[in-house]
């Protein structure tokens, strides 16, 4: 992964390209045309001031959507092996970075970069994370908090209480019989990055 993103430098257009969400991106309020609009990127940036200092450190998104093209012969539940040397990279590029040219500005400089994101589908994210996506814990949002209901007859977990999740005045939370009986409380838990480490 090293050399491909030193290569991103190497051409002068894509080096300044690779600059814009800093010093050309114009922000509007309540509009995200760009990660860095987000509030996410906003308190990275104040939690890491001299990462976000440099607009050529680099902020990485790992997408899976647990296509595997090996099939029996794939990694499996083991797919902290083949991830394990990527970690050793991630490591190295956040605490010392690599030496870099930036052909637009004519000069050296270290980059680093962070992983910020992981983009999955839910099978996706139990097979990179471990959480168990079925059974009574099955939501990774909710957690232990999951609200779950087994039904006996279909032999399957019916997850309840998601109108915790509507607004305090949507009009769906007085619509009880609608739904399983239950008055649902508003949902107050906002689990930040720090929890999913």
């Amino acid at each position: 992964m090293k050399p491909r993103l030193q290569r991103l430098f190497v051409n002068k257009d894509l080096a300044e390209n690779m600059r814009w969400h800093k010093e050309k991106l114009v922000h509007e309020n309540d509009v995200m045309r760009h990660p860095n609009d987000s509030e996410l990127w906003r308190d990275f940036d104040k939690s890491y001031p001299l990462f976000a200092d440099d607009p050529r450190n680099i902020r990485i998104g790992l997408a899976s959507n647990r296509f595997n093209p090996f099939g029996p012969k794939g990694p499996g539940n083991d797919i902290d092996v083949y991830l394990q040397p990527l970690i050793d990279e991630l490591k190295e590029l956040w605490e010392v970075g690599i030496e870099a040219y930036d052909a637009c500005k004519k000069e050296n400089f270290i980059l680093r970069a962070t992983l910020m994101w992981t983009i999955t589908a839910l099978p996706a994210y139990s097979y990179l994370s471990g959480w168990i996506i079925y059974g009574y814990y099955a939501c990774p949002f909710c957690m232990s908090e999951t609200t779950c209901e087994y039904l006996p007859n279909s032999q399957k977990c019916c997850y309840m209480g998601h109108l915790h999740f509507l607004p305090s005045g949507h009009k769906w939370r007085d619509e009880m019989k609608a739904f399983d009986g239950q008055k649902v409380a508003i949902w107050r838990r906002n689990y930040g990055a720090i929890e999913f480490h």
